[in-house]
């Protein structure tokens, strides 16, 4: 402090050497604090004040900690609760057109995303008479990787996460403009020479974005898998 030369310097060191219990001498601190009121001077330092705004940035820190993490459990726990509801839906059906429109009705309505697009690159034993669900592509050998893309990337990934500039109008139907994330399951089908995607959109960009975890979508993606063997190989 600038001025402190004037102070006596053996009440200078009293004070130092007092100083818990000049802060905890009302009457002292009172007469501070007037003293600054009144003669506005730079070397009087409210220290209780100085502790009690750094306590209450702790305090609003904490708090938003505190929110965040409720926030993302509950989220997770309504997470799994989604998946394991849209399993069981899958585990239902009894057939595989029933197994179909299952997904592209109430799985899609309980994971609660905007879109749903089942692409099956199949060698043998053709689905007969599916053209009617809209949802479901036959597509040609080499599908699956080209619409990753990226195969250094996308390489032995069973899910990939991703967002878009513009999504792919076949999968996503008439709404695709308006994806702009998706979920890739990939679905090996049980052989070499078949696989296939499960692709779910969604609208907000942050739905699926890379640095989320794929445990429950994992989960999701063998499930379906082994459903669809059941009828496909």
């Amino acid at each position: 402090m600038s001025n402190s030369s004037k102070l006596d310097e053996s009440l200078r060191e009293a004070i130092i050497a007092q100083a818990d219990q000049v802060l905890d001498d009302e009457d002292v601190i009172r007469a501070l604090l007037s003293a600054q009121e009144g003669a506005r001077a730079e070397n009087i330092i409210d220290f209780r004040g100085i502790a009690m705004e750094q306590l209450e940035q702790r305090l609003s820190q904490l708090t938003s900690t505190h929110r965040g993490v409720v926030a993302a459990a509950y989220e997770n726990v309504a997470g799994t609760a989604q998946i394991h509801r849209a399993i069981l839906r899958m585990l239902e059906a009894a057939d595989l057109r029933k197994f179909l429109h299952d997904l592209g009705g109430e799985v899609l309505k309980i994971l609660q995303v905007d879109s749903l697009g089942l692409a099956l690159e199949l060698t043998s034993k053709q689905p007969n008479d599916l053209s009617a669900i809209p949802h479901l592509h036959i597509v040609p050998k080499g599908f699956v990787n080209n619409y990753l893309g990226d195969q250094g990337k996308t390489a032995g990934k069973q899910v990939i996460l991703r967002q878009l500039d513009q999504a792919d109008r076949q999968i996503h139907g008439k709404d695709y403009r308006c994806i702009r994330s998706e979920a890739c399951l990939r679905l090996s089908l049980g052989t070499k020479k078949s696989c296939g995607l499960l692709i779910l959109g969604h609208q907000d960009p942050q739905k699926f974005a890379p640095q989320q975890g794929v445990d429950l979508l994992s989960l999701l993606a063998g499930v379906c898998d082994r459903r669809l063997r059941h009828w496909l190989t």
